[in-house]
């Protein structure tokens, strides 16, 4: 794939995963557990989320997290493993394992948006129109595809979906190799 089609989509995958986990209905069809933008279960996602956003540039004054090159794959990792268990406990009668899923999912989805924001900071990325493009046929695809496939083949791809973005991640930080990476502080 060639680097802006990579640019242009790789976000767009992070995002569908937040919007079809949320919010397609046929994710949870023939399922007891409700949808997690049904009840208040979603702000777990959204708490843990919150906390690493504000953590990470506290702890990080000096260094970005592209200076972690274990976290490329780590955190989407641990949001297709959140993600697991959040898809998981609909079919199972373990009280903790949508809550565990849930601050997994979120706080690591969070760092996954750290890295790709220090991705675009590096490359000083000026294709805004063709990210939006990207991001709104990989969303509006994706949302497509999780609306009118089977809920447990709709599962398994939202549950991929961190793990693509992540994936375009690290194979554009390794096409740029020549870009400012990780972005030096006199370039933001």
């Amino acid at each position: 794939m060639k680097i802006k089609a990579l640019e242009m989509c790789g976000p767009g995958f992070f995002w569908t995963w937040c919007y079809c986990l949320w919010f397609v209905p046929n994710l949870y069809g023939e399922s007891a557990v409700t949808a997690p933008g049904e009840n208040e279960s979603w702000l777990f996602v959204l708490l843990s989320a919150a906390i690493v956003q504000f953590i990470v540039p506290l702890c990080l004054r000096k260094r970005h997290l592209s200076a972690f090159p274990l976290l490329y794959a780590i955190a989407p990792l641990l949001v297709f493993g959140g993600t697991l268990l959040i898809e998981l406990s609909r079919i199972s009668s373990i009280n903790g394992l949508y809550l565990s899923g849930s601050i997994v999912a979120g706080a690591s989805s969070a760092f996954l948006w750290h890295l790709w924001g220090d991705y675009y900071a590096s490359t000083r990325n000026d294709n805004g129109e063709g990210i939006a493009f990207g991001f709104g046929a990989a969303l509006l695809a994706s949302i497509a595809l999780t609306s009118f496939t089977p809920p447990v083949v709709s599962c398994i791809f939202v549950a991929v979906t961190p793990l693509l973005s992540g994936g375009m991640l690290i194979a554009l930080k390794r096409m740029r190799k020549h870009a400012n990476y990780p972005p030096s502080a006199s370039s933001m």
